[in-house]
């Protein structure tokens, strides 16, 4: 040791050094440090590097984290989509890293929901961090309703709406986009209530259930 082809230029121990430290041991080992480490140097992780050493579920089982290297990410279980990833804005004023993902400097090692779901614990060298689920959040705007929302519905998996309108008609949306893929006749008056099946979105085998028209 080191071994011969390091990339930091150590040389192997001398004879006299081996000698030297076998004796040490022999006599016991005993000693003291009295010297102290400087600050560690952070650098960038290598992007090959992605083990997942945490994962964690909500309690409600809606979501899931997983921690990948330095990376937190965090999925939607019924629609098995990725919601997020979480980002330190912290260490990006760093200059390590320039783009959004990073949790923290070194691997996640630990990964925990609260019992409300509301905040995720991540454990990584010597620090602990909370997130806080963000309330209150728009994640989707559905412009250009013709008449004014009576109802509305989003299917188990998260990726399809349903409105329903003072004059009857039923408009399905796509979350992803905001824009209305479909729209359904049939009733004749207000769309009071709207819902999907629990088995997906809209279209077989997933259409919604809508409620009567009064």
């Amino acid at each position: 040791m080191p071994p011969a082809d390091n990339n930091v230029g150590a040389k192997p121990l001398s004879p006299a050094d081996l000698g030297l430290i076998k004796l040490w041991i022999d006599q016991g080992a005993t000693g003291e440090v009295t010297g102290s480490a400087g600050p560690v140097k952070w650098q960038p992780l290598p992007p090959g590097i992605n083990p997942i050493y945490a994962v964690t579920i909500a309690p409600d089982g809606q979501f899931a984290a997983c921690g990948r290297a330095n990376q937190i990410f965090v999925y939607h279980l019924p629609s098995g989509r990725l919601v997020t990833r979480l980002t330190d804005p912290e260490l990006l004023k760093t200059g390590l890293y320039k783009n959004q993902g990073v949790a923290h400097l070194d691997m996640v090692q630990a990964l925990s929901f609260s019992p409300d779901g509301n905040l995720l614990a991540s454990g990584a060298y010597r620090e602990v961090k909370l997130w806080r689920r963000p309330q209150d959040v728009q994640r989707s705007q559905l412009a250009g309703l013709a008449e004014p929302a009576q109802s509305v519905a989003v299917s188990p998996d998260g990726k399809m709406a349903a409105t329903g309108d003072a004059k009857g008609a039923i408009t399905l949306w796509d979350l992803a986009t905001g824009k209305p893929v479909r729209t359904l006749a049939g009733h004749t008056a207000a769309v009071v209530a709207v819902r999907f099946s629990g088995r997906g979105s809209g279209g077989s085998p997933g259409t919604p259930d809508l409620g009567l028209g009064r």
